[in-house]
């Protein structure tokens, strides 16, 4: 019926597009909420001896200047401000304040980044804002860190046994005992931290990671009281600020991006200079993932024609009607323009001619007609998850009566007179109970389908990153007449976005990617920071996904001896995208090969991307570079015996994973997805940080 195959479509659909991205839901502006949450914190202060103190502090007036210059309020100001409202001042974590805070952090996103003169500027007059850690500073830390200790207990207990082993490898008791004393041991705190940040499987878990954050932040502002040195390494920071952002302006690379997120560590580290770390983090902090889908995809997989025959049921003025309907049309999909959602509606135009009878008590009414009808379901992708909006549908019915039959001719003659006296009115009822079968119908099945896409979107994708602290941070849906739109930051803390606008992908594509380097290394970081990582799980999570082993992740011929590696805590997989060129770098801090250790290796590759006739591929440059941190290949060291066999080891194994020349194959899609057909690589490119990817499809090859 075409009920199902309109119902298996539309499921097909969201499908594609859950996989693609996640979204924001229409909302305020940002300035006005900014404004209503400051109203209210100021009626709160109005009832307050303290409210004249209060808005001298948090410069109100000059805050309430800047909302009244709307979006040419300068961001230096702003980021000033909101420095203030995240100091370590006691009182400061009221809800009120942190209401305004929060609402001052997203508008400061949605004004234009300050230049780098003016964050130069604001950096120089940090240097004369030092505020030493106080008793409350470290009082708050504390409190933070017995506030997520207690989640991670609740969390724990859930888990039942798994639960207990974690307590036990976490030192769970000496914990609880330290943080109940009047002062904790550091020392104590000290080897329990490295529990948690030993790099066992699972401990990057957001849950774990919560705890691990929580408890450095407390030892280091606990180190930091009273401590002389903290001072006169503050102007130092900043200075090295100012050299990285300087250097990352003149060519931005993800090596000195690295070292701007670390300086700006330090300083959330010591509660300084906030309004800086901001303007850092806006100026440096654009969306660094885009995807669009063209209609012509959407309509190969919704697209169809409408050709079926079904029963006829319906009782119209007291007449119980049954026949037979054939039904001819067609499907489609219509993309709305919205800027905050993606709003996809489903058209389907049809035509249903219909032979039937109609009973009333003795009487028989032989009749033909023809209803057109034209129906839409539209789909709103929000942050809410996927809604389907009730189904709209408008249908004309004509109807033409071929004979009426009675067992008397007077019941005959007044029943035929009757029928030809109510044919209008019966059209009309005809036609209300078509659109009301056909939204009820449609209703049911696609909301049935939206449920399930939900259900599977937040199981395999939201939950699982949310699990690991590395949903987005940023992700937008928004609809064209051209396409479909996703635009992603992936940067979590202190991490930098793209530091530039994405290139635009040549014209054509049905399926295009833009991607910054920033991106994949900053979800490298928070996925594999530090992680051991063993062969055997690689691959039974790649069989898992994939229902197969890629041949890049087999053993090589003759070496089955399995192998792990431990990543760097920082940088463990770092990507750089240059003009038509890339290069990867994997940092391995220990491997083993079977029980055998051995020391730190890093691995890097250069590609360069090539446009032929037969369409783009990669050539790998050279041998695999394969030293270890910091050797100097170039000034004469010399690998140790066990470094060279470690090298052969993984010169084997990484020449599996980067082959010397990868040729893109045809991304062919499986079930109800195969109606779009392969997707081709038309378009592969890299340039100033991002690379970029065109599919078009292959429609001789869809499937019909």
């Amino acid at each position: 019926m075409w009920f199902r195959q309109f119902r298996v479509a539309v499921g097909g659909l969201l499908l594609a597009v859950c996989s693609g991205g996640i979204v924001l839901a229409q909302t305020p502006s940002a300035l006005s909420d900014l404004q209503a949450k400051l109203d209210r914190l100021d009626t709160w202060l109005d009832s307050s001896d303290q409210g004249p103190g209060w808005r001298t502090y948090l410069l109100t007036d000059t805050l309430n200047a800047q909302l009244a210059a709307g979006d040419h309020a300068d961001p230096v100001v702003v980021a000033d401000i909101l420095g203030r409202y995240t100091s370590s001042v006691a009182g400061l974590d009221c809800t009120r304040f942190v209401d305004v805070r929060q609402a001052l952090q997203a508008w400061l996103h949605e004004l234009g980044p300050a230049s780098l003169d003016e964050i130069v500027s604001a950096v120089e007059a940090a240097k004369s804002t030092f505020v030493p850690p106080t008793e409350s500073d470290l009082q708050h830390a504390r409190q933070n860190l017995v506030r997520t200790v207690d989640h991670l207990d609740k969390q724990l207990k859930d888990y039942g046994e798994i639960g207990d082993a974690w307590r036990k490898y976490l030192h769970w008791g000496e914990l609880q005992e330290n943080l109940a004393k009047q002062t904790p041991d550091p020392a104590t705190l000290d080897a329990i931290y490295l529990r948690f940040d030993s790099g066992q499987t699972g401990l990057n878990w957001q849950m774990f990671t919560d705890v691990r954050h929580a408890l450095r932040k407390y030892l280091i502002t606990a180190r930091a009281m009273g401590n002389p040195k903290l001072a006169q390494h503050y102007p130092k920071v900043l200075d090295l600020l100012t050299k990285y952002l300087r250097a990352y302006q003149e060519a931005p690379n993800p090596q000195v991006a690295h070292r701007i997120s670390a300086a700006l560590r330090w300083l959330e580290d010591a509660d300084q200079a906030d309004d800086v770390v901001q303007l850092v983090l806006r100026r440096y902090g654009s969306p660094n993932f885009c995807a669009e889908a063209s209609p012509s995809l959407f309509k190969a997989l919704i697209g169809r024609t409408v050709d079926e025959t079904g029963p006829v049921q319906d009782c119209i003025l007291g007449t119980s009607i049954s026949g037979t309907g054939h039904t001819t049309g067609s499907v489609t999909v219509e993309l709305i323009p919205s800027n905050h959602r993606g709003i996809l509606d489903v058209l389907m135009v049809a035509e249903t001619a219909s032979d039937s009878i109609g009973l009333n008590r003795q009487v028989h009414i032989y009749s033909t007609g023809t209803t057109q009808h034209a129906s839409r379901k539209r789909v709103v992708i929000s942050d809410a998850g996927f809604v389907d909006e009730p189904a709209a549908t408008n249908a004309v019915t004509s109807s033409r009566i071929n004979c009426v039959q009675a067992n008397r001719d007077l019941v005959e003659r007044i029943a035929r007179r009757r029928a030809s006296q109510q044919q209008g009115e019966a059209n009309l009822i005809a036609s209300q109970h078509a659109e009301q079968r056909i939204n009820a119908r449609l209703d049911q099945q696609i909301g049935e389908q939206i449920a399930d896409t939900n259900r599977r979107f937040n199981e395999q994708l939201r939950q699982p990153l949310e699990r690991l602290g590395l949903f987005p941070t940023l992700l937008n849906f928004s609809t064209t007449g051209d396409a479909l739109h996703v635009v992603a930051l992936q940067a979590f803390g202190l991490e930098l976005g793209a530091s530039n606008a994405a290139p635009s992908l040549g014209a054509g594509a049905d399926l295009g990617i833009r991607i910054h380097e920033s991106a994949i290394n900053n979800f490298a970081q928070g996925f594999l920071g530090g992680m051991t990582i063993e062969e055997s799980q690689l691959q039974k999570d790649a069989t898992d996904a994939l229902g197969y082993l890629p041949e890049e992740l087999k053993n090589p011929e003759g070496d089955a001896e399995p192998w792990a590696i431990t990543f760097a805590k920082e940088q463990p997989i770092t990507v750089a995208f240059g003009k038509d060129t890339f290069s990867v770098t994997i940092s391995g801090v220990s491997y083993t090969k079977g029980t055998t250790p051995y020391p730190g290796m890093n691995v890097t590759v250069d590609y360069d991307i090539k446009q032929t006739d037969q369409g783009p591929r990669a050539v790998r440059q050279s041998e695999l570079e394969i030293f270890p941190p910091g050797f100097d290949a170039e000034g004469g060291q010399q690998l140790s015996t066990r470094e060279q066999v470690l090298r052969r080891m993984l010169q084997r194994r990484f020449d599996n994973v980067f082959p010397k020349e990868i040729v893109p194959k045809p991304t062919t899609p499986k079930g109800e997805l195969a109606k779009v057909g392969p997707l081709v690589v038309r378009e592969w490119r890299s340039a100033d940080g991002w690379m970029l990817l065109g599919w078009q499809r292959d429609e001789a090859k869809a499937q019909p």
